[in-house]
């Protein structure tokens, strides 16, 4: 009676621990408008998307990031690129700033320059740096070019690019950095004109295990040591 009693209390524990490891979250964001679907990423601009982070809990670790592009295509047929970056924060549309709270979070034009830095995110106003967070390249979305049919790209065609802790940890690890405040952002800097029908940022999210959850998996597993040992035949 006491083994099955002692196996019932470890089995719980290890019960009670292993959901915090096993159920991961997903946030997604959607941007349709005129900055991609109409009017487009112009070549002389840079661009912010600003993004709410405050939906995400506290204890819980971005461990996947994909961006996805739906319909991307280029003005020519030519070579060319579109930057992308990880904002600490975004853009303030008023001066004074609003707080946090009541701040628009959306897509805006912060620059007017064609950006000479390129996978380095550059702009002319200085107010989109809240506190000081910086910003971090993610990826360059290069478009196949100088062929016809999905090579051609003026082709719309679905790019997307995922990192996580294991391909990108350094990257992965400002991202969580960038969302702890409430606000980040996705920074654009396209090296020709770009059109889409839809930008689609996907994270996936894991809750942090408390120390409290350690002590109980470790004592379990100590316990199922234990009985192994003493019941050993």
């Amino acid at each position: 009676m006491k083994r099955i009693a002692g196996v019932a209390i470890i089995a719980l524990c290890i019960f009670l621990a292993t959901p915090v490891f096993a159920i991961p979250h997903t946030y997604i964001y959607s941007y349709t408008g005129g900055y991609i679907s109409g009017s487009g990423l112009e070549h002389q601009k840079d661009y912010s998307w600003g993004l709410d982070s405050s939906q995400i809990p506290q204890n819980e670790e971005i461990v996947s990031v994909t961006i996805l592009f739906k319909g991307l295509h280029n003005w020519d047929n030519l070579i060319n690129d579109l930057y992308v970056n990880v904002l600490g924060d975004t853009p303030l549309p008023l001066d004074p700033p609003l707080p946090l709270a009541q701040l628009p979070l959306s897509f805006k034009v912060i620059g007017t320059g064609d950006n000479p830095y390129d996978n380095v995110f550059f702009n002319n106003l200085n107010s989109w740096n809240r506190n000081g967070e910086s910003n971090a390249f993610i990826h360059d979305f290069a478009l196949a070019y100088g062929g016809t049919g999905i090579n051609n790209a003026t082709t719309a065609r679905d790019v997307s690019y995922t990192f996580t802790n294991v391909t990108q940890p350094a990257l992965m690890s400002f991202f969580n950095t960038a969302i702890d405040d409430g606000n980040f952002g996705l920074g654009f800097d396209p090296d020709c004109h770009y059109w889409g029908s839809k930008i689609k940022l996907t994270l996936i999210t894991q809750p942090v295990p408390e120390p409290s959850t350690f002590l109980l998996l470790g004592a379990g597993l100590a316990g199922v040591g234990l009985l192994r040992r003493r019941f050993k035949c």
